[in-house]
């Protein structure tokens, strides 16, 4: 068993629960009061839950590659995955600094990201 891929879908599994339960009350609920339009609200809010959905099968694709024997053989896909989780940081990172640079430490899903991707990856040197 890889421990650093156990963490790293433990991660994924917990942000799919936070980021389905808790962003939708509080991120997604307070979009869906506002004057925005209604085909903007339901796009941000299918993105946002594809986003969710996606670390649910990260956390699934992470755990069995875990508790396998070897990695050897799912070295591109980890790598693929580390990458994704990096660059989805960037792109949070991105969209903050960018947007209001004051959000930096409201905002911090980008750092769990980039943790992500760094111990995702760093199970390849174990």
């Amino acid at each position: 068993m890889n421990i650093l891929l156990l963490i790293s879908a433990i991660m994924a599994l917990i942000a799919f629960v936070i980021h389905g339960i808790a962003g939708e009350i509080t991120d997604i609920k307070t979009l869906l009061k506002t004057d925005y339009p209604e085909s903007y609200k339901i796009e941000v809010r299918m993105v946002w839950h594809a986003f969710t959905i996606d670390m649910l099968f990260n956390a699934i694709i992470l755990f069995l590659i875990a508790i396998g024997d070897s990695i050897q053989e799912f070295e591109a896909l980890i790598i693929v995955l580390s990458l994704k989780f990096i660059l989805f940081g960037f792109t949070c990172l991105g969209v903050i600094l960018y947007t209001n640079k004051s959000y930096i430490l409201k905002v911090p899903q980008w750092a769990l990201l980039f943790l992500l991707g760094i111990i995702c990856g760093g199970a390849l040197f174990i």
